[in-house]
């Protein structure tokens, strides 16, 4: 299969350059982005659902309102160092990727962190994918509102791992590029976290939300909340056992989204699903409406979002920085993959 080399894309300049400061969705207001300051909200293709969207008093907010000021999510600025640190993340096909640190060198593959269901089709809700070819998509990097320099496009063709069973995750290959090089065009990677997020801990979404959005406002967006702890969901036929509840502000997009430790700036988790408001007639647990499981009973709730684990994949990287299943460390090594040839 021929290899696609990386194409640069000249963007022209969407806004002058402003001091950046904070409100809910108002990149004018006087509110900062400051970790420290109590003002900060104070605390799919064939998609599952498109999200759910909250004020700065963690009320929810109906996701027909997504373009409204009043949502609690902040648009990132290309010309705000800060911000800076988050051009690791970009538009995966019609979801959102993250690059990851596999602390390797300078010519070790360069990883994205997504969801499962992002890889153009629904997959079956038992079994994993391991190193498939898919439909080449392309992961778009420097999608900042005020973006005044390049964006980079990369293809992405083979699947290392995927699984819609019990989690829903993927680590996709770049095409044409290494780690280093990409680290060397001033792209950052992030950590994956080496242990299991405790409930209470304060948490940064960052993706790009589009459902509900003109294209000229899919761009970096990141919300600030608290992880509300585990819980077991069902949507449809799959069953996402260690799901972590959260009230960041995503739609439909912000699927494959990194969830960061507020703290250490790690990846903890990748968002997935919620409840669309649409589907407020369709049965309890279908598809864009997950319900949660707890003792046997069940619960639909339309106030929560849903992220899925990583963390037990911080342990599956040579040092190299190739990710390898079949090693010792990792939990993934005595899995069967589903089928031989291209997905």
């Amino acid at each position: 299969m021929a290899l696609s080399r990386y194409k640069k894309i000249n963007l022209k300049v969407l806004l002058m350059a402003i001091p950046f400061v904070f409100s809910c969705g108002n990149e004018n207001s006087a509110i900062s982005d400051d970790p420290a300051s109590d003002l900060f909200c104070n605390l799919m293709e064939e998609t599952l659902s498109s999200g759910a969207i909250y004020n700065c008093s963690n009320e929810k907010i109906p996701d027909s309102q997504v373009g409204s000021e009043d949502v609690a999510w902040l648009k990132l600025s290309y010309n705000n160092e800060s911000h800076k640190f988050y051009n690791g993340v970009g538009r995966y096909g019609t979801c959102t990727g993250a690059l990851i640190e596999t602390n390797g060198n300078d010519s070790s593959p360069a990883y994205i962190l997504t969801n499962g269901h992002c890889l153009g089709k629904l997959l079956p809700e038992e079994g994993v994918l391991f190193d498939k070819f898919i439909e080449n998509k392309l992961m778009l990097f420097n999608t900042f509102y005020d973006s005044t320099g390049e964006q980079f496009s990369y293809s992405t063709q083979k699947i290392k791992y995927a699984t819609m069973d019990k989690n829903d995750i993927a680590i996709i290959e770049l095409e044409g590029v290494t780690l280093g090089t990409l680290k060397q065009l001033g792209f950052n990677a992030y950590e994956i976290s080496q242990e299991e997020p405790l409930a209470g801990i304060l948490i940064e979404n960052v993706g790009i939300p589009a459902t509900g959005l003109s294209s000229s406002e899919k761009v970096l967006r990141k919300s600030v909340c608290t992880l509300n702890g585990t819980v077991n969901v069902q949507e449809g036929v799959y069953n996402f056992a260690t799901s972590y509840k959260h009230n960041c502000s995503i739609v439909g997009g912000s699927s494959g989204s990194p969830i960061f430790n507020r703290q250490t700036h790690e990846i903890i988790a990748v968002n997935n699903t919620t409840v669309n408001d649409s589907a407020g007639n369709q049965e309890d647990c279908s598809i864009n409406k997950p319900c949660e499981i707890i003792d046997q009973s069940i619960k639909t709730n339309v106030f929560s979002n849903y992220a899925q684990p990583v963390w037990f994949l911080s342990s599956c990287f040579t040092d190299e920085g190739v990710f390898d299943r079949l090693l010792e460390s990792c939990s993934l090594k005595d899995l069967v993959s589903l089928n031989d040839g291209e997905f």
